[in-house]
């Protein structure tokens, strides 16, 4: 999968709530996959080579790190043991004490926990005969403290002739959006699709997916907050002795968080702890 930058001449708009302004995107330092995506990306290069050592639907559910080897319980009550683990469990499993963690542990990162803000997030993908819509939509809530929402074009940059609009919100602003489900959800955003474009939506519409991140099983979250305290990351990411080390976006020592790009730098930066 090659990288693709978006052209300063895309359009992109902003609904304040009575008028649409289309303006050009202008320089966006933003790189998207080309006919990919981060899934494709990890197909391709890792998980062919590793496919015959990963076990599928098995919840772990206590890590004993009392002494070497550390000892991992499942749900069903096996034991696996390791040397070495990584974790890389949200954090709403953790705060939720998903995973029992002998020790309990330390005050330092316990405390990180319970500080950490993790907004919720959801997707929907719509399908439409027409291309009615810009590269971008955004809103006065698209980036707050509290949440960001934003539609843009789930096409650009694949070389496909259907027409998607993607609808990427988290935190405050996914929550009208995740108030809905099913046929529900569908009407409501063709409904507001269809004020700003004057019913294009609701004529164009030939169907949807949609994915709540809050709601699904072992992940119950979107991404630790973008304006959460510099210092969670580093605490949350910080290795128990050198027994349990911890990957995962919101895992990181870089100064970055909540992307795709910032869990694949921490699991090297934890691999490169194990192996020295």
């Amino acid at each position: 999968s090659r990288m693709e930058r978006y052209e300063p001449t895309a359009p992109s708009g902003y609904y304040d709530g009575s008028e649409l302004v289309i303006e050009p995107l202008g320089d966006f330092n933003y790189l998207n996959f080309a006919n990919g995506s981060w899934l494709d990306f990890f197909d391709d290069h890792i998980v062919d080579a590793i496919s015959d050592q990963i076990t599928f639907n098995t919840e772990v559910v206590e890590v004993d790190y009392t002494n070497t080897p550390v000892r991992l319980t499942t749900a069903d009550g096996e034991v696996h043991a390791a040397n070495q683990v990584i974790v890389t469990a949200p954090i709403a499993v953790l705060q939720r004490g998903g995973i029992r963690f002998v020790p309990p542990l330390p005050a330092d990162k316990q405390a990180a926990l319970d500080a950490a803000v993790v907004w919720g997030g959801i997707k929907v993908f719509v399908e439409f005969a027409e291309r009615f819509y810009p590269t971008f939509l955004e809103f006065a809530d698209s980036d707050t403290t509290t949440g960001q929402r934003t539609y843009y074009d789930a096409a650009a940059h694949h070389s496909s002739d259907t027409n998607v609009i993607g609808l990427f919100a988290v935190g405050t602003a996914a929550e009208p959006y995740q108030a809905h489900t099913g046929d529900d959800l569908r009407d409501y955003v063709l409904a507001e699709l269809d004020e700003i474009f004057d019913g294009a939506a609701s004529r164009t519409y030939i169907g949807h997916v949609a994915q709540n991140w809050s709601n699904e099983p072992f992940i119950e979250q979107a991404y630790l907050n973008d304006y959460a305290d510099p210092a969670i990351p580093p605490a949350l990411a910080s290795p128990l002795g050198d027994r349990v080390f911890f990957a995962g976006d919101a895992y990181t020592t870089h100064d970055d968080w909540g992307g795709v790009d910032d869990a694949a730098q921490s699991a090297r930066d934890a691999v490169a702890l194990i192996v020295g």
